[in-house]
């Protein structure tokens, strides 16, 4: 069986959001280093891995060099940021699949850059996202969301495994 892991929001190259999101970096190399040394020690080459958006804001040479370093098969599921560019633009830099919408998964783990009301809110789905970094869901129904921003597991991708078991002892 593939071991699957699901991260979101690196935001390589970016420095803004070491303010923004609280991240314990001096600057973006740090950040960027901490991220990619816990990505390829925690992966590795045959695993899959959902990135839930907001990849990189460094230009196509840089973005391209440190995706081809990244262990496993990359599945991009575009954020606000990412939406920048085409899903030609994605793949030449390194990601095996993209989609600009969200994914569903095993039929009930959908898998998108916001947070989904519209649809996990209704009970159809737990909702594994990223967008909202470091914060947490206030709702009602929090308990169907499933936040994987790198901030929420200390800079390392979360194991898919982990995450469901989490979402099936809150429910």
């Amino acid at each position: 069986m593939q071991k699957t892991f699901i991260t979101s929001d690196p935001h390589f190259g970016h420095s803004n959001i070491i303010e923004y999101a609280q991240r314990p970096f001096k600057d973006k190399y740090e950040m960027d280093k901490t991220i990619i040394d816990n990505w390829n020690k925690f992966l590795k080459k045959e695993y899959l891995v959902y990135v839930l958006g907001d990849i990189s804001f460094y230009g196509k040479d840089k973005t391209n060099e440190i995706i081809k370093n990244l262990n496993g098969y990359k599945v991009l599921i575009m954020g606000n940021h990412d939406r920048r560019k085409s899903i030609t633009y994605w793949k030449n830099v390194g990601f095996d699949e993209v989609s600009k919408h969200p994914i569903l998964v095993e039929d009930k783990y959908l898998l998108s850059h916001e947070p989904r009301y519209e649809l996990a809110g209704k009970g159809l789905y737990y909702n594994i996202h990223g967008h909202i970094h470091h914060l947490d869901i206030n709702s009602d129904d929090k308990d169907i969301y499933f936040n994987v921003c790198v901030e929420k597991n200390n800079y390392k991708p979360w194991d898919f495994e982990v995450i469901k078991k989490r979402l099936e002892v809150r429910s």
